[in-house]
C-alpha cells in the first residue's frame, strides 16, 4: 500500500534560532487565540474555532475538512530542536539569487548551514539563503498544519502579527509535502 501524501502550511520563525522557552505555554497561547482547539497527543492539536479566521484560503471550492475525524486538519508543534533544521520538500529545486537559475543540491552537496555553489555562476551562498520559492523553512520550531495543498492557503495578516506579539519574532511560511 502506497501511504498518500500529506501536505502542509508550515509556520516559522524567521530567526531561526528562536524557540519557545515553556513548549506547554506557548500551546496555551495558540489555543487563547483559537488557533488551535482539542489536544490529541503532545504537540498535536485540533484546528481551533477562530482557525478559518486565521488561514484564508484562496480559489472558489477548497476542501476544508475540520472537526474530529481522523482526515480532519491537524496542527502540529514540532521542535523545539537544539540547532535550526532545514525542512523542504525531496523535490524542492531552490533558485540561486544571483542568476535564478535552479541549483541541484545533490550535484553541491551543501545543506543550510553548508556553502552552495551554483553550477551555473560560480556564486557561494549559505543553502538557506537561496531563493526556495516558499518550498523550504529553516528553524528551531515549525507550526505544522496539515491538509493545505501548495498555494491553497495563507496565513492571515492577523494569524502572523498575533505571532509576533506572543513571541516578539516576526514569522514566515511554506508549503511542505511530506511522503
Amino acid at each position: 500500500m502506497v501511504k498518500k501524501p500529506i501536505h502542509f502550511l508550515v509556520l516559522y520563525p524567521t530567526n531561526s534560532k528562536w524557540a519557545p522557552d515553556d513548549l506547554a505555554a506557548f500551546a496555551e497561547q495558540l489555543r487563547q487565540t483559537g488557533l488551535t482547539g482539542k489536544r490529541h497527543l503532545p504537540g498535536l492539536f485540533s484546528a481551533g474555532p477562530a482557525y478559518l479566521e486565521m488561514i484564508v484560503y484562496l480559489g472558489c471550492s477548497p476542501q476544508i475538512a475540520l472537526g474530529e475525524t481522523e482526515t480532519a486538519t491537524t496542527i502540529r508543534l514540532n521542535g523545539p530542536f537544539d540547532k535550526p533544521e532545514l525542512i523542504t520538500a525531496a523535490n524542492a529545486r531552490p533558485r540561486c539569487r544571483s542568476c535564478r537559475q535552479a541549483i541541484d543540491l545533490e550535484k553541491t552537496l551543501g545543506w543550510a548551514d553548508e556553502t552552495v555553489t551554483c553550477l551555473h555562476c560560480n556564486t557561494s551562498s549559505y543553502a538557506v539563503k537561496l531563493d526556495w520559492r516558499r518550498k523550504a523553512g529553516f528553524a528551531r520550531f515549525f507550526i505544522e498544519i496539515s491538509n493545505v495543498f501548495e498555494s491553497e492557503a495563507v496565513p492571515s495578516d492577523g494569524l502572523l502579527e498575533k505571532l509576533e506579539h506572543l513571541t516578539g519574532q516576526t514569522w514566515d511560511y511554506f508549503y511542505w509535502r511530506e511522503g
